[in-house]
């Protein structure tokens, strides 16, 4: 479960830099999904580094990106990792989400 939602806060919230990358690699991940090996990672990363930038959270989010791209292995990363910075992102973005509930980021 753990392995998932770091795979799952990656695909909706890594950005910055190494975003298309991350992106292109995890693509070869043998439990990719469809959405993931079709998704055009240019256009995702864009679009998820600007909304973390409007929200105030793209600090936190660079820090995850970061975080994942330092990951020996993403295709099977420990069930702990980057703990930390998903956390750091999940609580601004909540934090967020509480002032401006009707902002369209917060409907996710």
């Amino acid at each position: 479960m753990q392995k998932y939602l770091l795979l799952l806060l990656f695909l909706t919230v890594a950005c910055g830099g190494d975003c298309e990358s991350l992106c292109e690699d995890r693509k070869d991940c043998a439990d990719s999904s469809t959405d993931e090996r079709a998704r055009d990672c240019e256009t995702h990363c864009r679009s998820e580094e600007e909304v973390y930038a409007r929200i105030g959270c793209g600090a936190q989010s660079n820090d995850l990106t970061d975080c994942l791209a330092n990951l020996d292995d993403l295709c099977d990363p420990p069930p702990d990792a980057c703990a930390f910075e998903q956390g750091a992102v999940f609580q601004c973005h909540q934090a967020f989400c509480t002032e401006h509930p009707d902002d369209g980021s917060c409907e996710r």
